[in-house]
């Protein structure tokens, strides 16, 4: 269907592979000599229409090929069954379309955020990730679980867990005086970062489970002054934030933020 859609626009381009991934599939093409990428990324909607999908993305070319490929959304989406390789702070985080592990060293982020309707998957990654900070010997966890029951199953061995607001407004308050004792730590041993000092103090990373509910109450403006300073300075001295939200607009996570 999509050789013949392009064949409708003189397009000419000879099917060459499909790559069946977890959640979009990709059939690349051999361009015809004198095809322009850019018209062929216009044709997007066409596409779409004829194979009766949505959200088809076109990649023309392929990086790093002569091919043309069309990653097609599978109706039913599958999950990776191989184990998650542990290694230290460069964090899996996904898959690509060929099942290559894609990883970050989480410590470079400096923060995370993780938005998506339900069902979309926030659950899952969340718990990935805190099974992979986990294991890193110099990593401490702050579990913040407003909606009470998505991350109590890993509350064991953490430096603190909370779904309590009034125990999380003080939490975060404490990790921004937290965070002003480590900067005098720094300053006193002449260095910029925590990665000099690692023997010293541990990277302390904060995860926040829906975001929306903690800054919908009377707590909001506090909550948000200490994520605010968490967000601008922390970094420097390894206290990571990673939050989550089904709504990743303004009103939710503002400006400053």
């Amino acid at each position: 269907s999509i050789k013949m859609k392009r064949a409708e626009h003189g397009l000419g381009m000879d099917f060459h592979s499909k790559v069946e991934g977890y959640s979009v599939d990709l059939y690349r093409y051999e361009p015809s000599i004198g095809i322009k990428m850019s018209k062929i990324e216009s044709y997007g909607k066409d596409i779409e229409q004829v194979i009766e999908v949505s959200g088809v993305r076109i990649l023309a070319p392929i990086v790093d090929s002569g091919l043309i490929g069309f990653e097609v959304p599978r109706k039913e989406r599958r999950f990776p069954l191989q184990k998650t390789i542990y290694d230290g702070f460069n964090i899996t985080i996904g898959v690509d379309i060929l099942g290559n592990h894609k990883r970050i060293d989480i410590r470079e982020a400096p923060h995370m955020l993780v938005a998506g309707a339900t069902g979309a998957g926030k659950s899952v990654f969340l718990g990935s990730l805190i099974k992979q900070l986990k294991e890193i010997p110099n990593a401490e966890l702050v579990l913040l679980d407003p909606k009470m029951v998505e991350l109590i199953e890993y509350s064991d061995g953490v430096r603190a867990y909370s779904s309590n607001f009034r125990v999380i407004e003080k939490i975060l308050h404490d990790l921004t005086k937290e965070m002003d004792k480590r900067y005098k730590i720094l300053q006193g041993e002449k260095v910029k970062n925590i990665a000099e000092l690692v023997a010293k103090m541990p990277y302390i990373f904060v995860i926040i489970d829906e975001f929306g509910d903690l800054v919908t109450g009377k707590n909001e403006n506090t909550i948000k002054q200490s994520l605010l300073l968490l967000a601008q300075k922390a970094r420097a001295a390894g206290i990571h934030v990673i939050l989550t939200t089904q709504r990743p607009s303004v009103k939710i996570v503002d400006g400053d933020i």
